[in-house]
């Protein structure tokens, strides 16, 4: 001690001095360490790159580093004067949990925004600690650019999230353990579940109900191999299959190996298959009953199978044929294997499933069938034709009826020429000769007044004959008119012309109606039905009585014309081409041909055309 004690006898006399000598050494190498570990403290705090500060609940700040005030832009006096709440924008106890626990010593860490001089936020991470004096510790630290790294990377992410959501298929990541990492949009849509319940769930799990040991084996080697490709069915959350074809490949994704996988949906093409299967059974059922020849090319194999129709309709032996595909080419006549060509190529450039096709087959006997043909085709997952199944039908007899009804009709337009130059020559002309005659001798001076004014009016009579006799070959040839003259109106003309010498009682029946809604080619068709079958009555008929009726019924025209002729039997086999003609022509207006006939009963022909076609 500096001071030592003084000693006193009982008169008061000093008589000596007590002085104690202490050892504190110790204390005093305490007392530098103390403040060596203060001053190496605060050299810490002052060098550290995070703010940090001292503080009370208050609001009140004790003490700061330089990073404090170089952080937010202060200077270290005008810091020195700051509250708690001049730089924090929303206080760092953000609830009673997080202030009873850094009250209990925990350490908490939260995202701040702090107010910088200039008025700007910085955002920063801050960590609070409740010190021994009762008061608190932060630090903060600046993550400005982390905030805007993890904003790139959230961008990157929802692009990368909008691309696979838009892929027409299934889109997922699973790790070597077969856990699911990511996925899109569509295999939530597929599979059912939420994406809560999607994570970390084994992808084995999607594939319920298959064989359980090689799912998992298949997609071990599929994962060490490096990538592959399979069919299977997803398996919903409801329990729905639905079949996939899946292409896999192992890719680095987040820093570790993992599996791509992208399945695109076969459903429509596996109901296709099934389809075509039940198709070909009902085909072979239908061919014994039809004789249709059913085929089936094998496009990757290159070749063709034919059901028994391929001998029963060619007189084929299949049996004693090498190639196939090569002989129904040989077969096919030569000016329609171009048209064969071409069509097939079309059918393979724009991927049509069903088409048909018509051309001449050889037969055994070396002559040639009409064919037409129905196929449907199928096409890989690339779009590579891989099968097509046809049904080949006999159509020789409507083919070659079409082209004896062709040549009927330039044979009745060669009479019906020939009948013109006839009634030209053989009636107009003699009318007119006659006339001409007639009027020669009127001007003979050999004759009387009286006999002269008969040759005149023989010779007037001459050319109204004339004229009538041209009307009517004027009306039978030339197109009808509907500019100046109505349906009915041309009806009931053509009527009278067919019945100028008063040969049948003659009935028509009109409905009123605005003609404007009807085209003007369903008109034309009309009138041209109308004059065939008055032809047809006045050449065959025999009859009395002409009845026509025109009416408008459910958006559709009729048209009725009956006569009380002979008739005759509709199933017995007709030369003419009338009646043809008229079917023809309400056939090409989507419409019906009804004939009702018999010996002796008349005939009576309906025609309906819809106004909807």
């Amino acid at each position: 001690l500096p001071y030592p004690s003084p000693l006193f006898n009982a008169e008061g006399q000093l008589t000596g001095a007590i002085n104690m000598l202490i050892d504190v050494t110790d204390k005093k190498e305490r007392e530098i360490l103390i403040q060596k570990t203060e001053e190496k403290y605060r050299n810490i705090i002052a060098q550290a790159s995070d703010a940090i500060l001292i503080y009370s609940v208050d609001g009140t700040i004790y003490e700061f580093n330089k990073a404090c005030y170089t952080m937010l832009g202060y200077t270290k006096e005008e810091y020195a004067k700051l509250r708690l709440t001049d730089i924090l924008v929303d206080d760092i106890i953000v609830s009673q949990d997080n202030y009873a626990a850094i009250l209990a010593g925990e350490t908490k860490t939260l995202n701040r925004k702090l107010m910088m001089k200039d008025g700007s936020l910085l955002e920063s991470e801050v960590t609070v600690k409740m010190l021994a004096d009762d008061k608190m510790i932060a630090f903060a630290k600046d993550i400005t650019e982390r905030k805007k790294a993890e904003e790139t990377i959230k961008k990157e992410k929802d692009l990368s999230d909008t691309i696979i959501n838009s892929l027409p298929g299934v889109f997922y990541f699973y790790d070597e353990n077969l856990e699911m990492i990511r996925w899109n949009k569509q295999f939530e849509n597929v599979t059912g579940y939420t994406a809560a319940e999607i994570r970390f769930k084994n992808v084995l799990e999607f594939f319920q109900g298959q064989d359980k040991p090689y799912m998992q084996e298949r997609s071990r080697k599929v994962f060490a191999s490096g990538g592959g490709d399979a069919e299977a069915s997803f398996t919903s959350k409801t329990g729905k299959k639905t079949p996939f074809y899946f292409t896999g490949l192992r890719i680095q994704y987040e820093n570790r190996p993992c599996f791509l996988g992208i399945g695109i949906d076969i459903a429509e093409r596996k109901d296709a298959e099934r389809k075509v299967k039940a198709a070909v059974e009902r085909y072979d059922i239908l061919a014994d009953a039809t004789s249709d020849t059913i085929w089936d090319w094998d496009i990757v194999d290159n070749t063709m199978l034919y059901n028994d129709g391929i001998s029963k309709m060619f007189g084929y032996d299949l049996s004693k044929v090498k190639n196939i595909v090569e002989w129904w080419n040989e077969n096919l006549h030569s000016d329609d294997i171009k048209t064969v060509q071409d069509s097939l190529e079309d059918v393979f450039e724009k991927k049509k499933q069903r088409f048909q096709l018509t051309y001449r087959f050889r037969c055994a006997d070396g002559s040639y069938k009409h064919i037409f043909d129905r196929a449907f085709a199928i096409f890989d997952n690339e779009g590579n034709p891989i099968r097509i199944i046809g049904a080949m039908q006999d159509i020789t007899y409507q083919s070659e009826e079409e082209i004896r009804i062709a040549k009927a009709m330039i044979d009745a337009q060669e009479a019906e020429r020939n009948l013109l130059g006839a009634e030209l020559h053989d009636n107009i002309n003699q009318i007119l000769a006659g006339t001409l005659l007639t009027l020669g001798m009127a001007k003979s001076k050999e004759v009387n007044t009286t006999q002269r004014t008969g040759f005149i009016s023989s010779a007037m009579g001459y050319i109204t004959e004339a004229i009538n006799e041209t009307r009517k070959l004027s009306h039978s040839l030339a197109p009808a008119s509907f500019e100046e003259n109505s349906l009915k109106n041309l009806f009931e003309t053509l009527l009278l012309t067919i019945n100028l010498e008063n040969l049948f009682t003659i009935r028509l029946d009109f409905d009123e109606i605005k003609e404007t809604v009807i085209p003007e080619n369903i008109q034309v068709n009309l009138y041209r039905i109308l004059q065939e079958q008055s032809k047809n009555i006045l050449k065959y008929a025999e009859a009395s009585t002409i009845e026509i009726a025109f009416k408008i019924i459910d958006k559709a025209v009729m048209l009725r014309i009956y006569d009380n002729g002979k008739g005759f039997d509709t199933k017995a086999k007709k030369t003419g081409i009338g009646l043809s003609n008229i079917k023809k022509r309400a056939e090409s207006l989507s419409g019906k041909f009804i004939l009702n006939s018999a010996p002796g009963m008349g005939c009576e022909i309906i025609v309906e055309i819809p106004l909807d076609k």
